[in-house]
């Protein structure tokens, strides 16, 4: 059935990339993206919801972070909307998938890898860990070469210090924390750390470095997740390998913090100059734009 919500009438729909994530225009032609969220009296999706507004908020100025606009609750159909500027661009995953993961070269990814630790760090100061961070959620806009992180649906809001445990036992099952899918209490923000190599791994090589069921079986079993599966034909360097080896350490108290990220040789060397990223990426609008709470699921062993 058509939604009828009065909230919806100040906006030109124009395209349906889910059903619940729409492009729209406002009456000055601006292109926005609306995201539906039903509540349906769901205490973990009332909490979601009420973060994700409150990073919005929050990160409303922040360079490479998806700008929120509004929000408005529709109590006759008990759901929520959130209102987005639309990002010129693609999402990684998109952009990995058209080359059918062909391994980007280092200095591209060290280029990538640099934005998204400025962005990382700018939300951590905020108080808010992502808790999703994968190729799907982070756009890419070819005109720039610049990143946007995107989709705060699985936030959470803490003590910008590190010293809180959070218990929300959710993200993206390839890309999740040992201790998260453990289900231990832990650190987001190492876990926003230990999901950053997972993507710094995959555009490096083109490909994931656990499979999920050995890493599944490993942490239930071993409490500690396999050995990382290096690709034997790759000639990335050994500082690449060694930070995100550094990334992905099972152990939260052990691996490596964004502050020493930084002053790791391999984020202080500089890339070359002048790089094409965005070589054969068409200037189209991801629908992972604002990807749905579905999309991410809640992860269990």
């Amino acid at each position: 059935m058509e939604h009828k919500s009065p909230f919806l009438q100040k906006f030109s729909i124009q395209e349906k990339f889910t059903p619940d994530v729409w492009l729209a225009t406002t009456d000055d032609g601006t292109e926005v993206v609306v995201k539906r969220v039903f509540n349906f009296n769901n205490e973990k999706k009332t909490k979601n919801l009420r973060n994700e507004v409150r990073a919005g908020q929050l990160l409303k100025h922040r360079e490479g972070v998806v700008q929120f606009l509004e929000h408005f609750e529709d109590p006759i159909f008990d759901c929520s909307f959130l209102v987005f500027k639309r990002i010129e661009g693609q999402d990684l995953f998109s952009f990995m998938e058209k080359t059918r993961f062909k391994p980007l070269k280092e200095d591209e990814v060290k280029t990538l890898a640099k934005q998204l630790l400025g962005i990382l760090e700018d939300v951590h100061s905020a108080g808010i860990a992502h808790l999703d961070i994968k190729l799907e959620n982070i756009m890419l806009t070819p005109s720039t070469n610049k990143l946007t992180l995107i989709d705060f649906g699985l936030c959470e809001i803490v003590s910008p210090s590190g010293s809180e445990r959070v218990s929300s036992w959710v993200g993206s099952p390839d890309y999740a924390s040992p201790e998260i899918l453990m289900h231990r209490p832990y650190d987001p923000f190492l876990s926003d750390v230990y999901s950053f190599g997972i993507f710094l791994f995959t555009l490096l090589f083109g490909q994931l470095p656990f499979n999920f069921d050995d890493k599944a079986n490993n942490l239930l079993v071993f409490k500690r997740q396999p050995a990382i599966e290096w690709p034997v034909a790759s000639e990335v360097s050994v500082e690449a390998r060694d930070l995100i080896t550094k990334m992905l350490e099972s152990c939260p108290v052990e691996r490596i913090s964004l502050e020493k990220m930084k002053k790791h040789p391999w984020f202080t060397s500089e890339p070359s100059a002048n790089l094409s990223i965005t070589c054969g990426l068409e200037t189209s609008f991801s629908n992972t734009m604002v990807v749905s709470e579905q999309e991410s699921c809640s992860v269990a062993m």
